[in-house]
Parts: C-alpha cells; structure tokens; sequence
C-alpha cells in the first residue's frame, strides 16, 4: 500500500499546476467525481471543484478532515472506518451507514441530511447537534447500542432498532420511525409530528397528537387507543384493541386486523380500504363510499353495509345475507342456505346452498361445492350465472342434469342397486380371505409301542434271515430248460 501511495505523490508532482490525480478505474468530471467499489483502503484526494464524491463500498479507514468548498454531497458508505472527523461549511449531504464508527466529530454547519445507519455508534458526544445547526434528517436506525438521543431541531428521526426508551423533546419534528426497539414501552407524539412509524414494539400505550396523518402502530401490546380526526392511515393491526372509535377521524385506510375486537360500526365518506380480519366480531356494521372491506376469519352473523365496493366475509358463520350494490364479494366457507345478492362478481363455494329458490342472485360468479338438490327448473337460472366449468348438482353435473329427459328420482334406484352390487363383492372376498387362511388338519398323536410294532412287522428280512429261509429246487428239463419246483 505504501508504493501505492509513493505512486500518487509522485504522479501528482509530475502533473502540471491547475490538473489534478485521478486514480485508475475512477470517473471524474467538472462535478462528480466517483470512485466507489475499488477496494481502496486509504481516500484518495477529492478533486476542489466537485459538487459530489462517492467514495463507497471501499476499505478506506481514514480520511482527510479538510474537505473541498465546492462539496455538498459525499459518500463513505460500506468501508472501514473507525473514527470519523470533516470539517466543511458547504456539505449538505453526508452518508457514512455500514461503518464500524466508534466516535463521530463532525463541523459541518451546512449539513441538512446524515445517514449514519448500521454503525456502531453508542452514543451521541456533547454538542453534537451544536457542531450541525442546519441538520433536519438524521437516519441513526441499525445502531443496536445507541441509548439516549439529546434535544435537537430535527424535522425527520429515523432510530428504528436501536436501544432508546424514551425521547427527548424534539419541537420541529415532522417524520418518527422508532419501530423494532423492544424496549419502547409508552410514547407521547409531539404537536408537529405528521408521520409515526411505530411498529414491532413492546407499547402498552401511545398518544397520538391532533394533526397527525399517518400512524404505524402495528405489533405491539396496546389495548386502548384514542385517535383524531385528521388521522388519514392508520395500522394497528397485531394487538389487544377491544374497542376503538373511528366515526369521527378522516381515514383514508385502516388496518385493525389481529385484534379482540368484537363489535365494530364504521361510518365515513373518506374510507378507502379497511382490513377487519382475524377478529372476534359478530356483528358487523360498514357504511362508506365504495370502500374494501376484509373481515375474513372471524366470527361474523349478522352484516349491515351499504355503498361497499369489494366485500371478503370468507370463513365465517353467516346464515343468511342481503347484499346489494357491491361490485366484488366472497363468501366462501360460511354456513350459507339462503342469500339475496347483487354484485359483478362473487364467490359462494363451500356454503351448504341447496335449494335454488332460496338462492337470488345476480351477477357471474362461483357457485360449487355446495349440497344443491337437482331440480333443473330451479337451476336453470343460476348454471347461467356460474362461472364453474364442473357445477355439480346432486352429484351430477349441470350439464347431466339439463341434458335428458330422465327423473331424477331414478337416481335413487341406481345408487341402491350400486350399493347392493358393493355389498356381495365385498362379502365373496371376505368369504375368500377366511377360506384361505384356514390352518391345516394335525395329525393326532400315535402310541410309540403301537408305532414300533407296526414298523417290526412290515420290515424287511435281515441277510441273515433270508438266508435261512427255504429256497425253490431247479431241475432239469427238455431241451435243457430249468424249472423251477418249489418244496
């Protein structure tokens, strides 16, 4: 590295006065100047009339303090810096995130936006945001060790996963991201604050501030809350809420899903798009302008909604539902037998819809999966609104149904002779199996005295026996022929 450096000085005295070094595989012209993933590890000199530098995804461990007039935004990103010190009037833009900074000393009385995420950084000198009068956003989020922030001017906080548990007094503040800091138990909103992310946390309880516009409070521990009506967003989805009222706020969208609620009445022009799933409600009650409603998996009985746009009341326990004006609706796997409905598309699977003349519908949508008894004159109608390529009606298809003249009164025959056909197949191999699997006849035990008589008397003669046993005599005949004479 040292003849790397030699390298630069001795090329930066052979250049004439007025030119300047630019090192190899770096770009450089009257404004930038970038030499960013080159593996350098020491900062090489930044040109003096440059307006941005990007020095990052380097090794570079240190650089000079002093930086040129003309930068306003520099880089030093993703290297190898421990400690931090520049002095300048006219930086505007810093970023140092991905950093093993262990202290930072930074005189930049025009500095406007620091990045200093993922650093290593426990905590803030003294005086700190003296040395940065101009400084509105700080992004300090990634520092898993940093405890206390001092009172500042800042307009926009970004600390998420850090170590705060409380924050300092901050009157200028617009923009707050304290999400994933586990420690954070209860938070106060200042009266300028427009946009709080405070999600992933371990909050019991939050003040939100009349003026606030959008609130992230999803996954924490909050039970109770209380909001204005200037909120536009609201997520407070994966907590404890019993209640909340939102009749009178402006909300433009709102996540409540996860929650204990069990009764809730929605009424606003200004609703867009509401998620109620995943909550105990029984009875539900949306009035909006063509708003989205999700109140999926819960336990729903009775709806009252006008005005919805796009309607998700799936696995649920609905009996019996009037829904009129709504242009999308699914409400698969409740307990359905009778609805009235009026909508471009729905969904009706996995209901218990059986007779047709309960069933008045219009629209095009999905009617399977559903015990219909098969009376053509009534379903004639609603093949016509099915969407479902294998509609089946008593066990048949639409198709099957429509297409001859039989009754469907001989089904009944047919699925009795079927069964009894199963029965006697089923008791011939039963009979087969028993028959194969019988054990063979034993042979009863013998007397050994009786065995071995038995075997004496039908042996076989010893040589000596037949020896002495009497032999047939041979004589002489004619023509020299032996007979044989017994004695």
């Amino acid at each position: 590295m040292l003849v790397y450096l030699f390298a630069l000085l001795a090329l930066a005295k052979s250049v004439s006065p007025g030119t300047f070094f630019v090192p190899l595989n770096c770009y450089s012209d009257e404004r930038v100047f970038d030499c960013s993933t080159q593996n350098l590890e020491f900062a090489p000199p930044i040109p003096p009339q440059v307006e941005s530098a990007a020095l990052n995804d380097n090794q570079i461990r240190s650089i000079d303090p002093i930086l040129p007039p003309a930068l306003q935004d520099l880089d030093l990103s993703n290297n190898a810096l421990n400690h931090l010190e520049l002095n300048s009037g006219s930086l505007f833009s810093l970023k140092v995130s991905g950093n093993p900074l262990l202290t930072l000393k930074l005189n930049l009385s025009g500095l406007v936006v620091l990045n200093a995420s993922s650093c290593s950084i426990s905590f803030l000198p003294p005086g700190f945001f003296e040395l940065l009068p101009r400084l509105e956003v700080l992004d300090l989020s990634g520092n898993e060790k940093l405890r206390a922030i001092p009172p500042n001017h800042l307009q926009q906080l970004f600390i998420q996963k850090t170590y705060i548990r409380s924050l300092p007094s901050m009157p200028n503040l617009v923009s707050l991201d304290v999400s994933n800091n586990f420690q954070l138990l209860n938070l106060q909103t200042g009266e300028t604050l427009k946009k709080l992310k405070a999600a992933n946390c371990s909050l019991l309880g939050v003040i939100l501030n009349r003026g606030l516009l959008y609130a992230d409070l999803s996954s924490n521990q909050i039970s109770t809350l209380k909001i204005h009506e200037d909120l536009e967003y609201l997520d407070a989805s994966n907590n404890s809420l019993n209640t909340l009222d939102i009749a009178n706020a402006r909300l433009h969208t709102a996540n409540l899903a996860d929650n204990k609620l069990t009764d809730l009445r929605v009424s606003s022009r200004y609703l867009n798009k509401i998620d109620l799933s995943r909550n105990p409600i029984i009875e539900l009650s949306v009035h909006c302008s063509q708003c989205s409603v999700d109140c999926s998996f819960c336990q729903v009985r009775k709806v009252d909604m006008t005005n919805v746009k796009s309607l998700n009341l799936q696995y649920n326990n609905i009996q019996k539902i009037v829904v009129e004006g709504v242009k999308e609706v699914d409400l698969r796997y409740n307990l359905l037998t009778e609805i009235a409905l009026t909508a471009d598309a729905f969904d009706l699977r996995h209901n218990s819809l059986a007779d047709p003349k309960k069933v008045d519908i219009q629209g095009i949508g999905y009617l399977a999966d559903n015990p219909w008894t098969c009376q053509c004159e009534g379903l004639k109608e609603l093949r016509v609104r099915s969407k479902d390529q294998q509609l089946l009606c008593g066990g048949q298809t639409f198709e099957s149904c429509f297409s001859g003249p039989r009754k469907t009164s001989h089904s009944a025959w047919v699925t009795l002779l079927v069964a009894i056909v199963l029965l006697v197949v089923f008791m011939l191999v039963l009979y087969f199996i028993r028959l194969t699997s019988k054990e063979p006849t034993s042979v009863p035990p013998q007397d050994p005295a009786e065995c071995e008589e038995v075997y004496r008397n039908d042996a076989l003669p010893t040589y000596e026996e037949a020896l002495r046993m009497s032999k047939p005599e041979w004589r002489q005949g004619r023509n020299s022929a032996r007979r044989c004479r017994p004695d």
